[in-house]
């Protein structure tokens, strides 16, 4: 009798040893998927972070091309541009900074957003679009802009026009009184000087001094 309650309690032992091996297995056969899960779902992040880089990539050059096209249109716009308000429309950037965009605190004179246009508004003489490019036919005017803040009186105001680098033409103005603001408009005209297409060239001269040039274009 007492044989065969231990050989019961031999099988029952080995019953559960054989259990216990079983769950063992099975636990490192989940424990060796882990590493390979892990390599996995790796794999697949630097896969997606790949093709997310991608994405911002083709996006950043569809926006250089879109940037570089709306130039080549407002490059062309400007080149053909005849000075009418409706025209002007479609090429307005802002203009002038209004007194309350400055920094006038100071008291220092100097002068911003300095440019070429085609036209200045003839109350304040403040542009409304720098302008590159010019036509022979439809051009009268030619502006040297720029905006001057805490403008003293008496300073002095000179362009020298420039056609392949040789002076045609100067122009001046002299500051009447003292002004927070003023937009500065120092004009050539077709009548004071030939516009002959090419390249041009417009030196701003403060009291004698070169303060800022810029570079245009007429054509044919």
């Amino acid at each position: 009798m007492a044989s065969k309650f231990h050989l019961a309690a031999l099988a029952f032992m080995l019953v559960a040893c054989q259990s216990n091996s079983a769950e063992q297995d099975a636990m490192r056969q989940v424990l060796t998927t882990y590493p390979t899960e892990s390599a996995a779902l790796l794999q697949t992040m630097q896969a997606q972070r790949i093709q997310a880089d991608a994405t911002i990539q083709a996006a950043d050059s569809d926006g250089q091309r879109y940037r570089d096209y709306t130039s080549l249109i407002l490059a062309t716009v400007r080149a053909n541009q005849v000075p009418t308000p409706s025209e002007r429309l479609a090429v307005v950037e802002g203009g002038a900074m209004s007194l309350e965009m400055l920094n006038i605190t100071d008291d220092q004179m100097r002068f911003m957003q300095i440019g070429m246009a085609g036209y200045v508004n003839p109350s304040d003489d403040c542009f409304e679009t720098h302008q590159q490019y010019y036509t022979q036919a439809n051009t009268r005017i030619i502006y040297m802009t720029a905006l001057a803040i805490n403008l003293k009186a008496g300073t002095n105001f000179t362009v020298n026009w420039l056609y392949n680098r040789q002076r045609v033409f100067q122009s001046s103005w002299t500051a009447p009184r003292d002004e927070l603001r003023r937009c500065i408009a120092i004009p050539m005209r077709s009548s004071d000087v030939t516009f002959q297409a090419g390249s041009w060239t417009a030196e701003l001269l403060v009291n004698g001094r070169a303060e800022a040039s810029a570079s245009f274009e007429i054509r044919n």
